[in-house]
């Protein structure tokens, strides 16, 4: 998990599906096409200074989904995704 947390355990997800483990980490490089998780990597980075630095989707807390939702799509997370 400590992709997203900084534990630096990196292949225990501590019982929380959506917490990024090495794993994941490179299923996600190969679904995407990279070969490696470093230019998997290289592309995050780059696509968030291109995309994402100082939008909505950077500026609005992580914690607030139905606030992100809304302002992004116009719409309640429960209207996209109704498991939420």
């Amino acid at each position: 998990m400590c992709w997203n947390c900084g534990c630096m355990l990196p292949d225990n997800d501590h019982d929380n599906p959506d917490n990024l483990t090495t794993e994941k980490m490179r299923k996600a490089a190969k679904a995407g096409g990279s070969e490696t998780i470093h230019q998997m990597m290289d592309n995050l980075v780059a696509t968030y200074q291109a995309k994402v630095a100082g939008t909505t989707a950077d500026i609005t807390p992580v914690a607030s989904d139905v606030i992100y939702y809304r302002e992004v799509y116009g719409k309640d997370i429960q209207e996209i995704n109704t498991s939420c």
